[in-house]
Order: C-alpha cells, then sequence, then structure tokens
C-alpha cells in the first residue's frame, strides 16, 4: 500500500473572512470583525481595518504580493472548530454499515425491525445491533435488557448481537452463543475477570455478556468489506465535519484484550487503511487501550509518517479502564444501586496495581493517560493512584514532563465535594458527554435515588472547582452533534437544573477546553494569531440567546459551514 499522495501545489493566497462577527473565545474574550487566513493558519484576527492594515505590511515584507481571496460571510457568526475529545471512530465506521437500534420503543419495535433487516441478510449470516436503550421503552415492564430466549422468539436462524447504547453490555441468541462457544460446561472457564457471562439457576449462560466479557461475545463477528469500510468511513468523516468536528480525541484499540475482541485489534489498521484509502476530514488525537504502554513510541512514529502536516495525525496516549456503566450497574459506586434488588453496586474492570503501573510507565514515556471511570468510587480511587504516581515519579526524578493537561478521567460520571477538590488540586481534567443526559435522565434518579443526583454530572461544580472540563461524545454511543451537546450542558432536560452552564461556557467545553483536554491548546481552541485555522460559521449568534427561550433559539442555531487547517470540509 503506498503512502498518502501529497497535495497538489497551490498558490498560497491569503484568505480574508469579513462581514461577519468572530467569537475568538480567547482569554479576552474578544470579539472580531474579520480574519485572515494563510498555509492553514491565523495569520490576524481584529477589525476589518486591523485585518486590512495587517494584510498590507504582510505584503510589503514578501518578495511578491500574494494574493488575497475575499469571502464575504453576509453578518454570520464564526467560533473556533469544534473538538470531540472522546469518540471512537473505529466503531463509529463500523457501525455504520450495522443496524442502528436508537428508534426502538418497545419488544415490537425491536422484533418487527430485525425481521426487516433479517431479510435483507443470507441464512446464517450474523446480524448485529446497536444503541438498544430498553429503559426507554413505552411499557415500564419491558424495561429490561432482553436474554437470549427473548431474541430466539424473534429469530432463531441468523446469529444475533445486540449492544445496549452504552456499549457496556450486549445479548445474543443461542444461534450466536453456539458459534461463539459458550454453554453450560464452557462458560465458568470463559468468563474474564473483568466482566461477567450471565447464567440462570440452572447454569445455563442467559446471552448477556458486561463489559470485558462483551469481547467474548463479539469473537466471531465477521469483519466488512473494503467497500463497506469506505463507505462507512466516508460518511462518518462527512457527518462530523457537518456537525463542525475538525478535531477528533480518538479511542482505539490494540489488541483482543479490549471490549471489541479480535475486531478490535483491527481498529489501528483500519484507521489507518481509511486515511490513505478516502483520506480525513478531521485531524486526529488517537488514545490507545493496550497493556503495553511501550507500543504507543511505535504507534507514534506509524502515524507521524501519515501526517503531510504538523500534528495531523498525534499519538495522545494511553486509555484505560477502570469500571462499567450506570446502565448496566457495573459503575462501581461508594452505596448500592438503588432499584438493585441484589445491592449491586458495581466494581473495578482493572486491579490498582495495573493502574499505578501503566499510569506511571505511560507518564514516563511522555504521553496523557485517560481512565474511564463513571461511578464516584471508582474515579476516587483513580484519583488516588494518579495522586500517588506522580509523588512517586517526583520522588524518583523521574518525571521529565510537566503533568499538566496529562492526566485525565473519562465521563466522571458521578462526583462528591472531595473528589472535586482532589481532581483541582491534581490539576486532573475531566473529558464529559453532556448527551449521556438526554438519555438517562429519565431513569437516572431511580437508579442512583434523589440525594446522588446532584452529584451527577455536575458540569457547573466541575468548573467553578478549576477543573477543566473537555467536551465529548462517545459516539457512537451518544451523537456526536456538537451543539446538542452545548445545548445538553445549558439545559439539561431539566435534570439537576441548577448545574446548567452558560452558553458561552458550553462553546468553551467543546473548543478551548477541548484543545487542553487533548493536549492541543496551544495551537487549537481559540482563535488567535498562529493558531491553526479550524473554525465554524454558525447563522446566529450563539451569545445573544434569549434566556427566557434558550431551547428553541438553541434549536435553531444551525453550522452552515465548517473550515479545517483553512479549508472547507462542509
Amino acid at each position: 500500500m503506498s503512502g498518502i499522495k501529497p497535495e497538489k501545489e497551490e498558490k498560497a493566497s491569503i484568505k480574508l473572512f469579513h462581514n461577519c462577527t468572530i467569537i475568538t473565545l480567547d482569554d479576552k474574550d474578544q470579539i472580531a470583525e474579520a480574519m485572515a487566513l494563510h498555509n492553514g493558519k491565523i495569520l490576524c484576527v481584529g477589525s476589518e481595518s486591523e485585518v486590512a492594515q495587517y494584510i498590507n505590511n504582510f505584503n510589503s515584507q514578501q518578495r511578491g504580493e500574494t494574493d488575497v481571496e475575499s469571502i464575504e460571510l453576509n453578518g454570520k457568526y464564526i467560533v473556533p472548530g469544534f473538538i470531540d475529545s472522546h469518540m471512537h471512530p473505529g466503531v463509529y465506521i463500523f457501525f455504520k454499515a450495522q443496524l442502528n437500534l436508537s428508534k426502538i420503543r418497545s419488544y415490537e419495535d425491536l422484533k418487527s425491525t430485525i425481521n426487516e433487516y433479517k431479510n435483507k441478510k443470507d441464512q446464517d449470516e450474523w446480524i448485529l445491533g446497536y444503541d438498544l436503550m430498553e429503559d426507554l421503552f413505552s411499557d415500564p415492564n419491558e424495561h429490561i435488557f432482553p436474554d437470549r430466549y427473548k431474541l430466539d422468539e424473534i429469530c432463531s436462524d441468523n446469529p444475533i448481537l445486540i449492544l445496549r447504547h452504552d456499549g457496556h453490555i450486549c445479548t445474543t441468541n443461542s444461534k450466536a452463543l453456539e458459534l461463539i462457544g459458550v454453554n453450560k460446561s464452557s462458560v465458568r472457564q470463559l468468563t474474564p475477570e473483568n466482566g461477567e457471562i450471565k447464567i440462570d439457576k440452572q447454569g445455563e449462560p442467559t446471552g448477556i455478556f458486561t463489559e470485558g466479557a462483551t469481547s467474548i461475545a463479539m469473537s466471531e463477528l465477521p469483519i466488512p468489506s473494503l467497500e463497506d469500510l469506505k463507505g462507512g468511513a466516508q460518511k462518518a468523516w462527512n457527518e462530523l465535519a457537518s456537525f463542525g468536528i475538525t478535531t477528533i480525541g480518538g479511542i482505539l484499540q490494540t489488541d483482543e484484550e479490549g471490549i471489541a475482541g479480535k475486531a478490535g485489534a483491527m481498529e489501528v489498521q483500519l484507521i489507518q487503511l481509511m486515511i490513505r484509502e478516502i483520506g480525513i476530514k478531521q485531524d486526529l488525537v488517537l488514545y490507545f487501550s493496550t497493556n503495553r504502554p511501550k507500543k504507543l513510541k511505535r504507534l507514534k512514529r506509524k502515524f507521524d509518517r501519515l501526517s503531510r502536516v504538523e500534528r495531523e495525525f498525534e499519538v495522545g496516549g494511553l486509555k484505560l479502564y477502570a469500571d462499567g456503566s450506570f446502565g448496566a450497574r457495573t459503575a462501581y459506586l461508594f452505596e448500592p444501586y438503588s432499584d438493585s434488588e441484589e445491592d449491586l453496586s458495581g466494581f473495578m474492570t482493572i486491579k490498582e496495581e495495573d493502574l499505578y503501573k501503566k499510569t506511571k510507565n505511560t507518564l514516563k514515556l511522555g504521553f496523557q493517560t485517560i481512565c474511564h471511570s463513571i461511578g464516584d468510587k471508582s474515579t476516587d480511587i483513580v484519583l488516588n493512584t494518579f495522586e500517588k504516581v506522580v509523588k512517586d515519579l517526583k520522588d524518583e526524578s523521574e518525571l521529565l514532563i510537566d503533568t499538566e493537561n496529562m492526566l485525565r478521567i473519562e465521563h466522571a460520571s458521578q462526583l462528591n465535594d472531595d473528589i472535586l477538590k482532589k481532581a483541582s488540586k491534581l490539576g486532573v481534567i475531566f473529558a464529559c458527554q453532556p448527551a449521556f443526559i438526554n438519555s438517562e435522565y429519565t431513569w437516572l434518579k431511580n437508579r442512583l435515588g434523589k440525594e446522588r443526583l446532584k452529584y451527577t454530572y455536575p458540569f457547573k461544580s466541575i468548573l467553578s472547582a478549576g477543573i477543566t472540563l473537555s467536551g465529548a461524545s462517545d459516539a457512537p454511543i451518544e451523537s456526536a452533534e456538537v451543539l446538542e451537546g452545548i445545548k445538553a450542558c445549558v439545559i439539561r432536560k431539566g435534570f439537576v437544573p441548577e448545574e446548567c452552564i452558560s452558553v458561552k461556557e458550553a462553546l468553551k467545553v467543546f473548543t478551548k477546553y477541548a484543545a487542553k483536554g487533548i493536549n492541543q491548546v496551544d495551537i487549537k481552541g481559540t482563535l488567535e494569531q498562529g493558531k491553526i485555522a479550524d473554525f465554524v460559521v454558525l447563522n446566529a449568534d450563539p451569545l445573544s440567546i434569549d434566556e427566557n427561550n434558550q431551547e428553541k433559539e438553541l434549536n435553531n442555531l444551525k453550522v452552515l459551514r465548517t473550515y479545517h487547517r483553512g479549508k472547507r470540509t462542509y
């Protein structure tokens, strides 16, 4: 496979964007009237006259006058390019060719949707459905994740695997269990430490797999064709560009031990292949799930070779998992779930000594460590481990980098005052997914109890504590549409309304703060001279939204154009 062909040389003209309002989100929150770009970077931003004067001065210093391309925006609004600091690009591509179950609201819907999809498949061909949310079914009596027997009623000829909305639990029918090799005699031998293969009272597998065990369920899934993958990637990059996303903080698996099993071990090759075959409309900062942090150096060399411009494809660091999810009742809490008859409180999916060792080795290599943690107890354990790692490295004089922006907790969904103080003191970043509220607000009260809700997705408290809140979607778990994420920060569906934040702060969550989350705030996240020219054109002023009519006006806010490194991608 040959490398990427270099772009054709173009005469390096200046692009002048004017007759617009530019919301820079810089440290002074300056508003500008015009912006000039050159070679994919911001040459100048300011008033119309200031930018015109700067271009004249720039040209006078060149050997020949540089052409100026004037782009009239007719009073529209510019904000920095959106950054999704945590999503799964490999899975995003893969799922574009699979069965989306996000709109299912009953078992009858599920049955008819699968049977309709099945008619397009050959007999014995796998059916993979994703994004099922049984808690949103119309009938409360159906708020039970389906097991093998329920799926067998729907279809017994084709193997079926359905992934729950949060990605931490899946279910299979009997045909799939047979192909996977999970039965009454093998189930205990196959069950991993970091997950569970559910069994009934007779010891028969129910078809439900949680956490690390989901990789076993997915082990026999076929790899889509190259054409299907290319089609999925094209759809993915175009869709993300339409959302205004210019940089992806991508989570990739590197070996079979991860949640996606054998298929996940191909994610690195998939992304590399898609970059070579069709290109990409975003920059990538990649975080890898691997048992061997030393792999990061080799992966960095691979993606450095793919980059055509500075820091186009960057290796961010190591991705670890500390617990599960609220939906599967596997997020690790100090107190049991309020709606659990078995007094479940979740569990850690990594040993503390492994968390310590991998974090320490990753920091020594100069990469970020980011760790999935949803429950308050697991987050407390992760913070204590981070604190010990930093202290020990300093004591051993092996800390060769500044740890600012180098430690991050993914999701940080359930917190308390002590956790907020500890995270603030350590300078740990929280990469949160505001859109989780849209999917979970109807059932979280029952799951967590009224007293714990005030500490659930507490965005205002996080910012008030001086903690960086880095915006993300966790797509394809949630929609990657950034404006929906911003709305979730501001409106929150009425869920714990005292934790709502302003539109300006929400914009920063997906720009300036997210740039800090991926350790690129020096080159992205605000519209300032010398930074990469990533920006979005909006149809209306997000900072002038009427507080008494926020939801309607936010619904009317649209992305008109997206520019990545100065080139229009949408």
